[in-house]
Protein backbone atom coordinates (compact mmCIF):
# COMPACT_ATOMS: atom_id res chain seq x y z
CA UNK A 1 0.00 0.00 0.00
CA UNK A 2 2.87 2.25 0.92
CA UNK A 3 5.12 1.76 -2.09
CA UNK A 4 3.00 0.49 -4.55
CA UNK A 5 1.39 3.49 -7.50
CA UNK A 6 -2.14 3.82 -7.82
CA UNK A 7 -1.61 3.08 -10.99
CA UNK A 8 -5.66 3.19 -12.47
CA UNK A 9 -7.52 6.54 -12.75
CA UNK A 10 -11.03 7.54 -12.56
CA UNK A 11 -11.88 9.24 -16.19
CA UNK A 12 -14.89 10.41 -14.72
CA UNK A 13 -14.09 11.74 -11.03
CA UNK A 14 -9.93 11.19 -10.66
CA UNK A 15 -9.84 8.12 -8.12
CA UNK A 16 -7.47 6.77 -7.99
CA UNK A 17 -7.37 2.68 -7.40
CA UNK A 18 -4.27 0.51 -6.44
CA UNK A 19 -5.67 -2.66 -7.94
CA UNK A 20 -7.68 -3.50 -11.76
CA UNK A 21 -10.21 -5.35 -9.90
CA UNK A 22 -11.06 -2.22 -7.52
CA UNK A 23 -10.86 0.18 -10.31
CA UNK A 24 -13.37 -1.71 -12.56
CA UNK A 25 -15.61 -2.03 -9.76
CA UNK A 26 -15.77 1.73 -9.04
CA UNK A 27 -16.28 2.03 -13.32
CA UNK A 28 -19.58 0.28 -12.87
CA UNK A 29 -20.57 3.43 -9.83
CA UNK A 30 -20.24 5.91 -13.06
CA UNK A 31 -22.88 3.63 -15.66
CA UNK A 32 -26.46 1.84 -15.68
CA UNK A 33 -25.06 -1.17 -15.03
CA UNK A 34 -26.32 -2.98 -12.11
CA UNK A 35 -24.62 -6.92 -11.67
CA UNK A 36 -25.05 -7.65 -8.47
CA UNK A 37 -28.69 -8.93 -7.20
CA UNK A 38 -30.60 -9.11 -4.08
CA UNK A 39 -31.50 -12.77 -3.70
CA UNK A 40 -33.90 -11.37 -0.57
CA UNK A 41 -35.71 -7.95 -2.40
CA UNK A 42 -34.94 -8.09 -5.88
CA UNK A 43 -33.02 -4.72 -5.50
CA UNK A 44 -29.54 -4.39 -7.71
CA UNK A 45 -26.55 -2.70 -6.64
CA UNK A 46 -23.31 -1.96 -9.25
CA UNK A 47 -20.90 -2.84 -7.14
CA UNK A 48 -20.33 -5.64 -4.08
CA UNK A 49 -19.50 -3.15 -1.64
CA UNK A 50 -22.83 -1.44 -2.26
CA UNK A 51 -24.87 -4.43 -2.14
CA UNK A 52 -23.21 -5.32 1.25
CA UNK A 53 -23.76 -2.07 2.49
CA UNK A 54 -27.45 -2.96 1.34
CA UNK A 55 -27.67 -6.15 3.45
CA UNK A 56 -27.89 -4.83 6.73
CA UNK A 57 -31.46 -3.60 6.07
CA UNK A 58 -32.17 -7.47 6.09
CA UNK A 59 -30.76 -8.30 9.56
CA UNK A 60 -32.55 -7.34 12.63
CA UNK A 61 -31.37 -4.11 14.88
CA UNK A 62 -28.56 -5.09 17.04
CA UNK A 63 -27.95 -1.40 18.49
CA UNK A 64 -30.36 0.54 20.06
CA UNK A 65 -30.34 4.16 20.86
CA UNK A 66 -29.80 4.17 25.31
CA UNK A 67 -31.91 7.96 24.72
CA UNK A 68 -34.48 7.00 22.39
CA UNK A 69 -34.68 3.60 21.24
CA UNK A 70 -34.06 3.79 17.72
CA UNK A 71 -32.13 0.72 16.26
CA UNK A 72 -29.17 0.27 14.11
CA UNK A 73 -27.62 -2.63 12.29
CA UNK A 74 -23.87 -1.44 13.33
CA UNK A 75 -22.05 -0.04 16.38
CA UNK A 76 -20.44 3.00 13.99
CA UNK A 77 -24.19 3.78 12.74
CA UNK A 78 -25.38 4.16 17.10
CA UNK A 79 -22.70 5.87 17.40
CA UNK A 80 -22.60 8.81 14.85
CA UNK A 81 -26.54 8.55 16.19
CA UNK A 82 -26.00 8.99 19.74
CA UNK A 83 -23.62 11.91 19.32
CA UNK A 84 -26.67 14.26 18.00
CA UNK A 85 -28.07 13.52 21.67
CA UNK A 86 -24.97 15.16 23.12
CA UNK A 87 -23.83 18.96 23.67
CA UNK A 88 -23.59 21.10 20.45
CA UNK A 89 -19.68 21.72 21.98
CA UNK A 90 -17.91 22.59 18.35
CA UNK A 91 -18.66 25.88 17.80
CA UNK A 92 -18.16 28.16 14.46
CA UNK A 93 -15.78 30.72 15.33
CA UNK A 94 -16.74 33.15 12.24
CA UNK A 95 -20.77 32.83 12.57
CA UNK A 96 -21.06 31.12 16.01
CA UNK A 97 -22.82 28.28 15.25
CA UNK A 98 -22.51 25.20 17.08
CA UNK A 99 -22.31 21.74 15.94
CA UNK A 100 -22.79 17.99 17.78
CA UNK A 101 -19.35 16.39 15.96
CA UNK A 102 -15.99 18.59 15.04
CA UNK A 103 -16.39 16.76 11.12
CA UNK A 104 -19.81 18.75 10.57
CA UNK A 105 -17.90 21.60 12.01
CA UNK A 106 -15.31 21.53 9.63
CA UNK A 107 -17.34 20.87 6.67
CA UNK A 108 -19.59 24.02 7.96
CA UNK A 109 -16.21 26.18 8.24
CA UNK A 110 -15.01 24.95 4.41
CA UNK A 111 -18.37 27.76 3.52
CA UNK A 112 -16.56 30.58 5.22
CA UNK A 113 -13.57 30.19 3.91
CA UNK A 114 -14.63 28.96 0.23
CA UNK A 115 -12.33 25.98 0.74
CA UNK A 116 -13.93 23.87 -2.62
CA UNK A 117 -11.52 21.01 -2.53
CA UNK A 118 -13.64 18.80 -4.22
CA UNK A 119 -13.52 19.80 -8.39
CA UNK A 120 -14.71 17.52 -11.45
CA UNK A 121 -12.66 16.11 -13.65
CA UNK A 122 -15.24 16.46 -16.44
CA UNK A 123 -15.99 20.09 -15.88
CA UNK A 124 -13.51 21.35 -13.27
CA UNK A 125 -16.08 22.71 -11.55
CA UNK A 126 -15.36 22.73 -7.56
CA UNK A 127 -17.19 22.14 -4.23
CA UNK A 128 -17.28 22.34 -0.75
CA UNK A 129 -18.58 18.91 0.03
CA UNK A 130 -17.73 15.16 -1.45
CA UNK A 131 -21.32 14.94 -1.42
CA UNK A 132 -22.29 17.29 -4.15
CA UNK A 133 -19.62 16.17 -6.63
CA UNK A 134 -21.21 12.77 -5.95
CA UNK A 135 -24.45 14.55 -7.23
CA UNK A 136 -22.75 16.74 -9.81
CA UNK A 137 -21.57 13.81 -11.57
CA UNK A 138 -24.78 12.37 -12.49
CA UNK A 139 -25.05 15.11 -15.01
CA UNK A 140 -22.44 13.63 -17.13
CA UNK A 141 -22.80 9.93 -16.51
CA UNK A 142 -26.90 10.10 -16.72
CA UNK A 143 -27.13 7.53 -13.19
CA UNK A 144 -30.27 7.77 -12.11
CA UNK A 145 -32.16 8.96 -8.86
CA UNK A 146 -32.17 7.54 -5.86
CA UNK A 147 -35.61 5.79 -6.30
CA UNK A 148 -37.87 4.25 -3.16
CA UNK A 149 -38.44 0.31 -3.72
CA UNK A 150 -41.26 1.23 -1.85
CA UNK A 151 -43.42 3.46 -4.29
CA UNK A 152 -40.90 4.24 -6.62
CA UNK A 153 -40.92 7.54 -6.18
CA UNK A 154 -37.21 9.01 -7.30
CA UNK A 155 -34.96 11.51 -5.05
CA UNK A 156 -32.01 13.60 -6.01
CA UNK A 157 -29.89 12.52 -3.00
CA UNK A 158 -29.60 9.72 -0.41
CA UNK A 159 -30.75 11.94 2.54
CA UNK A 160 -34.10 13.13 1.23
CA UNK A 161 -34.62 9.66 0.13
CA UNK A 162 -33.90 8.39 3.66
CA UNK A 163 -36.34 10.77 5.12
CA UNK A 164 -38.88 10.00 2.54
CA UNK A 165 -38.69 5.87 3.82
CA UNK A 166 -39.57 6.96 7.16
CA UNK A 167 -43.18 7.58 5.28
CA UNK A 168 -43.10 3.96 4.56
CA UNK A 169 -41.42 2.71 8.32
CA UNK A 170 -43.67 5.58 10.01
CA UNK A 171 -40.54 6.07 12.05
CA UNK A 172 -40.79 9.56 13.43
CA UNK A 173 -37.51 9.85 15.45
CA UNK A 174 -37.79 13.30 16.38
CA UNK A 175 -40.31 13.60 19.78
CA UNK A 176 -41.40 16.66 21.59
CA UNK A 177 -40.82 16.73 24.93
CA UNK A 178 -43.46 19.13 25.71
CA UNK A 179 -46.54 16.68 24.58
CA UNK A 180 -44.90 13.62 22.98
CA UNK A 181 -45.99 14.61 19.33
CA UNK A 182 -43.09 13.03 17.00
CA UNK A 183 -41.73 14.69 13.70
CA UNK A 184 -39.62 12.89 11.14
CA UNK A 185 -37.26 16.06 10.72
CA UNK A 186 -35.33 18.15 13.35
CA UNK A 187 -36.08 21.06 12.05
CA UNK A 188 -40.21 20.56 12.32
CA UNK A 189 -39.47 19.41 15.90
CA UNK A 190 -37.63 22.80 16.35
CA UNK A 191 -40.46 24.90 14.63
CA UNK A 192 -43.39 23.03 16.58
CA UNK A 193 -41.59 23.45 20.48
CA UNK A 194 -41.62 27.23 19.68
CA UNK A 195 -45.73 26.67 20.37
CA UNK A 196 -44.90 25.49 24.11
CA UNK A 197 -41.94 27.86 24.80
CA UNK A 198 -43.71 31.16 22.87
CA UNK A 199 -40.34 32.17 21.12
CA UNK A 200 -41.10 34.31 17.93
CA UNK A 201 -37.63 34.74 16.28
CA UNK A 202 -38.82 35.83 12.81
CA UNK A 203 -39.63 38.86 12.80
CA UNK A 204 -42.03 41.46 10.81
CA UNK A 205 -39.59 44.91 9.04
CA UNK A 206 -42.73 46.86 9.24
CA UNK A 207 -45.07 45.85 12.00
CA UNK A 208 -42.68 43.97 14.38
CA UNK A 209 -45.19 41.22 14.74
CA UNK A 210 -43.27 37.77 15.79
CA UNK A 211 -43.95 34.29 13.75
CA UNK A 212 -42.50 31.06 15.08
CA UNK A 213 -41.32 30.05 11.62
CA UNK A 214 -39.90 31.90 8.19
CA UNK A 215 -42.72 30.57 5.92
CA UNK A 216 -45.52 32.50 8.69
CA UNK A 217 -43.59 35.67 8.32
CA UNK A 218 -43.56 35.61 4.46
CA UNK A 219 -47.14 34.69 4.66
CA UNK A 220 -47.72 37.60 6.85
CA UNK A 221 -45.78 39.96 4.90
CA UNK A 222 -47.75 39.49 1.65
CA UNK A 223 -50.52 41.22 3.43
CA UNK A 224 -48.76 44.42 4.02
CA UNK A 225 -48.02 44.56 0.00
CA UNK A 226 -51.51 45.02 -0.51
CA UNK A 227 -51.98 48.10 1.84
CA UNK A 228 -52.09 51.65 1.10
CA UNK A 229 -48.70 52.94 1.31
CA UNK A 230 -50.03 55.50 4.08
CA UNK A 231 -51.22 52.60 5.91
CA UNK A 232 -48.39 51.02 5.76
CA UNK A 233 -46.59 52.76 8.81
CA UNK A 234 -49.74 52.00 10.85
CA UNK A 235 -50.45 48.45 10.31
CA UNK A 236 -50.70 46.32 13.01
Amino acid sequence: MHNEKRAHTCEFCGKKFFHLGGFKSHLLTHSNERPVLCSQCGKTFKCNSHYKKHLKIHLPDSYHCSHCGRGFKDLGSLKRHEAYHGERNFLCSDCGKRFFTKASLDEHYRHHTGDKRYQCKVCEKQFIQCGQLHEHMRNHTGEPPYKCNVCSKEFKNPGTLKFHMMIHTGERPNECSYCGKKFILKKNLVVHTRIHTGERPYRCSICEKGFCDSNKLKRHQQSHKNLPPDCKDNAE
